[in-house]
């Protein structure tokens, strides 16, 4: 029986405070949106979007609705809690604890990540495509389909691979037993996943690839959109000043662009973080206090990401943006 009073890397704070405060503080954001700026997004774009074209409502719709689906799922359902540097998730919530398989969960956790991405991203295809339109170069329709199935393609290949490779390792009893800091979720119930030795997933490193692969793929297009989209506005000049749909567009844009920053900041960021931390041994690079304090920010702002999408959209005046 490992000793769970002599633990590593910061595991003593989250044992005695931190995993408590998460897990019983964070469940309760998901019913605090769902009565504040969730519908009150959705009443922006059913009631006041008289301005914004279709195609840009639309978009809006489905990533407001997959946040929603990410919301209630990692921070009620799931409750998911982070283990680096040791290459391990663990989770309490009532799916968690329910006896599903855990490639059920893992899939279950995948999708939350994942659903509303398609959604921005024919968000950012269609606003190109306006804003392109202006200096007759744009996508026509059936690329920003094909771009857009191909989002979705790359989307679900990263669900599947989760759920296939990101199961425990072969040495999982042996690493139970080895690892103190193991027995603190244990005791506590819930699911463990354990996907190999510190800095060496014996599974999810194939994921990983496949993660990486889908990155490179959607990330060289959506920037390259963005940045042609930002030549277009910055060199219209006086144009943009004068024309009231293309100064609405751009206030638009600014809007999307700032979100993508923030999706970036807090979903992205702190996931990439989460996969490499289980890909690469930090175990002694970071002192213990750093290794717990990343464990809370990474939970924090994964946690607080539907939120801040919702205020910005709010904040960014919705009823003044163009078709």
């Amino acid at each position: 029986m490992n000793n769970s009073n002599v633990l590593r890397y910061g595991f003593e704070w989250d044992r005695d405070w931190t995993l408590d405060f998460i897990m019983n503080t964070f469940p309760c954001f998901p019913i605090a949106n769902s009565i504040s700026v969730h519908p009150y997004v959705l009443y922006l774009l059913f009631r006041r979007s008289c301005s914004m074209g279709s195609h840009i409502r639309i978009g809006y719709m489905l990533t407001v609705t997959g946040l929603i689906f990410y919301d209630w799922t990692l921070s009620f359902f799931i409750r998911l809690y982070i283990l680096a540097p040791l290459p391990a998730i663990h989770c309490e919530g009532i799916l968690c604890t329910m006896g599903l398989p855990k490639h059920v969960i893992m899939a279950i956790i995948s999708s939350a990540f994942a659903v509303h991405f398609p959604g921005f991203f024919w968000l950012v295809f269609r606003l190109h495509g306006t804003v392109a339109s202006w200096k007759k170069w744009k996508l026509s329709n059936c690329s920003q389909v094909a771009g857009i199935i191909f989002h979705i393609f790359c989307t679900a290949a990263n669900v599947v691979g989760f759920t296939v490779f990101g199961r425990d390792s072969d040495d999982y009893t042996e690493l139970l037993q080895r690892e103190p800091e193991y027995d603190v979720f244990v005791k506590r119930g819930g699911t463990l996943f354990i996907f190999g030795a510190a800095g060496a997933p014996q599974y999810l490193k194939y994921e990983l690839f496949i993660l990486c692969l889908g990155l490179a793929t959607n990330a060289v297009p959506l920037i390259a959109m963005m940045t042609h989209a930002i030549v277009i506005l910055s060199g219209m000049g006086e144009v943009a000043k004068s024309e009231k749909s293309i100064r609405q567009t751009r206030a638009l844009f600014r809007t999307v662009c700032l979100q993508m920053n923030s999706a970036f900041l807090f979903v992205i960021l702190p996931f990439l973080a989460i996969v490499s931390m289980a890909s690469i041994d930090t175990r002694k690079t970071f002192p213990n206090a750093v290794h717990a304090t990343i464990r809370f920010v990474m939970i924090t702002l994964i946690s607080v990401n539907p939120f801040q999408f919702g205020l910005m959209f709010t904040w960014r005046n919705p009823s003044e943006w163009s078709r």
